[in-house]
């Protein structure tokens, strides 16, 4: 067995740990009729079960990313396309036998490309419109994720692609251990397919950038690594220089010294993210058994130090968080529902339900707040909508009036004069290639602006939203805590750590995981909330700002300008380079200015759904808060009804629930004290 496959199987027992005991806290919290809680503790159970080590290789084309996947799983399981063709992502998973599985994008793409009969049918199966997954044979895998060459227009076929992923099982040691490898359309091809990439990033573990010796850290590479990758929350990069063997020894050591300054200061873990192999050298000498190979290939360094990373830092976040968020139940339940149980045993029938009939209108209260806290959500979203919509549309106008000068200093390969045979082929080649050139600039000022201004907006909004509920949320839980104490006669034997804001508290109450989605990866195995709400702007920006790329889609003029005579025109006279400029850009400087409301509003609408998950998970924290205090009550009547004989058992039974909470606070304690001491 390797030392990384050890290192794995150390994460595993102790996630294994951790899981019993989850599994004793949810007991507890039954047994304390305590069911968020319980809720709580299954889902973390279901999530130390399930969850895998995400780990994306990105890199622009021609860097051997699929010889480095191949190379990472030992067997040549993905292609290497000689085109920059992949559409969707593909997870490469544990599976006892290989197989591949297609998901389709639900729902559909309004108008769907030339499609294999297979999938035709299987869609067409699916009368309600929401299609389930299709297994396909790994050999045929090919003709569903990859674009053909020949394709008029790649992005088009990229933005109506049904499938949203593939799952590729494969008998594969690493992924044994937990770990899925993500191949994934790359970066800087097309805005559409770097999209796809984008949306995905924040699920991820580790990202491992795939660079050439040849060209390494190209100025391309270093602006998407600084915005598509650091900016979508990811410090921890792991840097792989390929090609290393195809270097001349005599410039081996420039080459290192020059990448390890460069690409240093862009990962949180310094010169141990960078690595120079060859991943051609280590396929191959694992795949003939040639150890000494897999040796000099210098991938053996990289896979210790990924599995150090995935098990210890992120495997350590992973097992901190769910292990932090049940010991806060574990403490509420010694702390505050222990003692007030006792203390509403110790209260006759009439007493509890006289005090309980009293304390309505302080409930009827807590409700009417609750609902303002999500009203003023509500309102914060609207504003963050309105302001993005307004300077998204000030930003497209600004947009179109660049084009025209974009299109003046354009310089193009394609040459034409009225001697050209087949002048209309020229005219489609040379308006593709000025299109191609003005979507990358409008790409490329785009995503500055989505930098600059997008992302300084929604996080200062979040801020505001987070430090103006976060007041009234605390009046709330303060009015609810001397609620309670009225309730059973007691008080609290223990304070909440100053630590834990109002906001991290309901949202802690409202599941820990439920506005994950839009910051898994990053944030997922986070110590707190407060690091989530760091995450949340950018990450929201990211993905809202993304969504306009897909309008923003010149090539599908092509067709437009030649059938519609725009182009026809040029012919006459000289100077056609230029007329054929100046036209495209007229047009599509017009398209932009026509479709900036469209466009605007789509970004806003994007935000505002994306900032949703946050409003929801407050709204259902507040309600949990309400809810438990209720349940407790009722619970307690409901025993006392039973009579002096049952209540006496009950509160046996809470002192043998103190024991046992008391002892796994300590097992959690030390757990966490180890898992802190890990975390990078």
């Amino acid at each position: 067995m390797s030392d990384f496959s050890r290192t794995y199987e150390v994460y595993r027992a102790r996630m294994q740990a951790l899981g019993k005991i989850v599994a004793k806290a949810e007991q507890q919290f039954k047994a304390l009729d305590m069911s968020a809680w319980a809720d709580i503790a299954s889902a973390v159970q279901g999530r130390l079960e399930s969850d895998r080590f995400k780990v994306i290789v990105v890199g622009e084309f021609k860097r051997g990313k699929s010889t480095f996947i191949n190379a990472l799983l030992t067997e040549e399981v993905l292609p290497a396309f000689a085109t920059p063709c992949t559409a969707v992502i593909n997870e490469v998973k544990w599976g006892p036998e290989k197989r591949a599985v297609l998901h389709f994008r639900n729902p559909l793409p309004g108008h769907l490309p030339p499609l294999p009969e297979r999938a035709r049918e299987h869609i067409a199966s699916f009368a309600d419109g929401t299609v389930g997954p299709m297994e396909v044979e790994i050999d045929e895998l090919e003709e569903y994720v990859v674009i053909p060459e020949d394709a008029n227009d790649q992005a088009q076929a990229v933005a109506e692609s049904p499938y949203e992923k593939a799952e590729i099982y494969w008998p594969i040691q690493l992924c044994q251990n937990g770990v899925e490898i993500i191949d994934s359309p790359g970066l800087n091809e097309h805005g559409t397919r770097t999209k796809v990439t984008l949306d995905y990033m924040n699920q991820v573990d580790a990202v491992l950038f795939v660079m050439s010796c040849q060209a390494l850290a190209s100025q391309s590479e270093l602006k998407e690594i600084q915005r598509s990758i650091r900016g979508a929350g990811h410090e921890h990069i792991f840097f792989i220089a390929n090609r290393f063997d195809e270097i001349r020894p005599r410039e081996r050591d420039r080459l290192v010294s020059y990448g390890k300054k460069v690409l240093t200061p862009l990962t949180a873990m310094g010169s141990d993210g960078v690595y120079f192999l060859s991943a051609l050298d280590a396929l191959d000498g694992r795949l003939n058994g040639d150890d000494a190979r897999v040796e000099r290939s210098g991938i053996d360094p990289l896979e210790a130090g990924l599995a150090r990373f995935l098990t210890k830092n992120r495997g350590s976040l992973k097992l901190l968080a769910p292990a932090q968020e049940i010991l806060k139940g574990v403490r509420e339940a010694r702390a505050e529902v222990i003692p007030e149980r006792r203390g509403m045993l110790d209260t006759s029938e009439q007493e509890l339900r006289s005090r309980y009939e009293k304390e309505r209108p302080a409930f009827e209260a807590a409700d009417r707040r609750r609902q303002q806290i999500v009203g003023k959500a509500d309102q914060v979203r609207d504003r963050l909508r309105k302001e993005v919509e307004r300077v998204a549309s000030a930003y497209f106008r600004a947009l179109a009036d660049k084009i025209p000068r974009w299109a003046e200093e354009l310089e193009l390969e394609t040459s034409f004069s009225v001697m050209t045979l087949s002048p209309k082929a020229k005219l489609e080649e040379m308006t593709a290639e000025v299109l191609a050139g003005l979507q990358s600039q409008i790409e490329e000022d785009f995503k500055t602006w989505q930098e600059t201004e997008l992302k300084p907006i929604v996080e200062d909004r979040l801020q505001h939203m987070n430090d103006s509920l976060s007041a009234d949320i605390g009046v709330l839980l303060s009015d609810l805590s001397s609620l309670s104490e009225r309730l059973s006669g007691t008080s609290k034997g223990l304070e909440e750590s100053p630590d834990v804001s109002p906001m991290e508290r309901v949202l802690a109450a409202a599941g820990g995981f439920l506005i994950a989605g839009v910051g898994a990866g990053l944030v997922g195995g986070t110590l707190g909330f407060k690091e989530m709400m760091k995450s949340l702007g950018p990450q929201i920006a990211l993905i809202a700002g993304m969504f306009a790329l897909g309008l923003t889609n010149p090539i599908t003029m092509i067709p437009v300008l030649v059938a519609g005579g725009v182009l026809q025109g040029v012919l006459k006279g000289g100077q056609i380079t230029d007329k054929v400029k100046s036209k495209i850009a007229e047009q599509l400087a017009g398209d932009m200015r026509e479709k900036a409301d469209e466009r605007s509003r789509a970004i806003a609408d994007d935000v505002y759904e994306q900032t949703g998950a946050l409003r929801d998970g407050i709204e259902a924290g507040m309600a949990v808060e309400v809810q438990k205090i209720r349940e407790q009550v009722e619970c307690i009547l409901e025993e006392l009804r039973e009579g002096r004989e049952q209540a006496t058992q009950k509160r046996a039974e809470l002192d043998a629930s103190l024991k046992v909470l008391g002892a796994l606070e300590g097992e959690i304690d030390d757990l966490v004290m180890g898992l802190v001491n890990e975390v990078v």
